[in-house]
């Protein structure tokens, strides 16, 4: 496992930072999603992907849930109770892309080949 070290003699230990660090959608990936229906109300497990979830977890991978529900800070209690009723509780919740993303598993992303602008399917757009 990679691991990228900030230490530096002159400071303070710094905590390490993982650089391997898979980022996981909430809402239609972790969660059935189909409309907004407010803060309290998120979607039952996606049990294939909560399973991979896990299974990442078990391999002391770092899993990071990425949703923009974080943006509004009455929904991270709602979020974090979930992630707790489903077995995964304590990963950290985001909505800032991180560059020590790996992979980025969302429903509504269409990947590019890296300085192309061209899409990996090879559609137009």
């Amino acid at each position: 496992m990679k691991r990228l070290s900030l230490k530096n003699k002159n400071q303070p230990s710094i905590p390490e930072i993982r650089a391997d660090i898979i980022a996981v959608d909430l809402d239609g990936v972790l969660a059935e999603y189909t409309e907004w229906k407010g803060p309290e109300f998120i979607g039952k497990s996606i049990p294939k992907m909560l399973e991979r979830v896990k299974k990442w977890l078990k391999e002391d991978k770092e899993v990071v849930i990425f949703t923009a529900r974080i943006g509004t800070k009455e929904c991270v209690p709602y979020i974090e109770k979930w992630l707790e009723q489903n077995g995964i509780g304590g990963l950290r919740i985001t909505n800032v892309k991180e560059r020590e993303f790996i992979e980025f598993w969302d429903d509504r992303a269409i990947q590019i080949i890296p300085n192309t602008g061209e899409r990996v399917d090879g559609k137009e757009d």
